[in-house]
């Protein structure tokens, strides 16, 4: 009488052949077998049952990423053996053809948006049977979305908003530097003057404008014509 055991010593069959009518990867591992007459029982035999099969596929589905980033798909395998060849190819683009693992698309542009294939080869050796090539395929979508123009448009809004500011805030701190430097002048100017004079300034009379001062004005006018070129030029972007 024979007596076999199965790896996980739950289950054994008595007879002088071991058959398994649907084999299953599970089933892989190391069985006993010993054989038992009125003289004895014999020594326990090991055998080595290594189940193959093909390539099995997981942890791939559909990608939406932003263009400019990177892809990146690594799959997870299940092969007996491993894998002998991996690649991937486009649906849209025959010329296509990445080798290896992971896939990587670097700088990703809404062109690259497409249906893509990952496809495993791995080699069967049955014992007493001609070695099988077995490949397995995973089919999933990549779309990839454009860059949000508003974020773009509100940065560039933001950045003229503060060029602008800048710009017054310089115009300003300017156009007052100018008025004190010329008010400064004045004051010793008066102080020199008689009282009849100061009396004189003060009532609607005109006054001849110096060298000096029309300078001043010329300068305060041209860089309030400057503030006002800039603003424009800002405004129409």
């Amino acid at each position: 009488m024979y007596n076999w055991n199965y790896p996980d010593g739950s289950y054994s069959v008595r007879g002088e052949f071991l058959t398994t009518s649907t084999v299953l990867r599970g089933h892989s591992g190391l069985y006993s077998c010993n054989a038992t007459n009125s003289v004895g029982t014999s020594k326990i035999t090991i055998i080595q049952i290594e189940i193959q099969y093909e390539p099995v596929i997981s942890m791939i589905h559909g990608y939406n990423i932003t263009e400019g980033k990177t892809l990146n798909i690594t799959p997870i395998i299940d092969s007996n053996p491993s894998p002998t060849y991996i690649w991937w190819t486009r649906q849209k683009d025959d010329s296509y053809l990445h080798i290896g693992t992971p896939l990587k698309i670097y700088d990703i542009q809404t062109k690259d948006s497409d249906n893509y294939t990952c496809h495993v080869m791995n080699i069967i050796k049955p014992s007493g049977l001609p070695s099988q090539n077995r490949t397995s395929q995973s089919v999933f979508n990549v779309y990839v979305q454009l860059l949000s123009a508003g974020k773009s448009g509100q940065t560039t809004t933001i950045g003229v908003w503060i060029g602008s500011s800048v710009i017054s805030i310089i115009a300003i701190g300017l156009t007052a530097f100018f008025v004190f430097m010329y008010k400064k002048r004045q004051v010793p100017n008066r102080r020199e003057n008689t009282n009849n004079r100061v009396y004189e300034s003060s009532q609607n009379v005109q006054r001849n404008t110096s060298e000096t001062d029309q300078h001043l004005y010329n300068e305060i006018q041209i860089i309030e014509s400057d503030v006002e070129n800039q603003k424009k030029k800002i405004d129409g972007r």
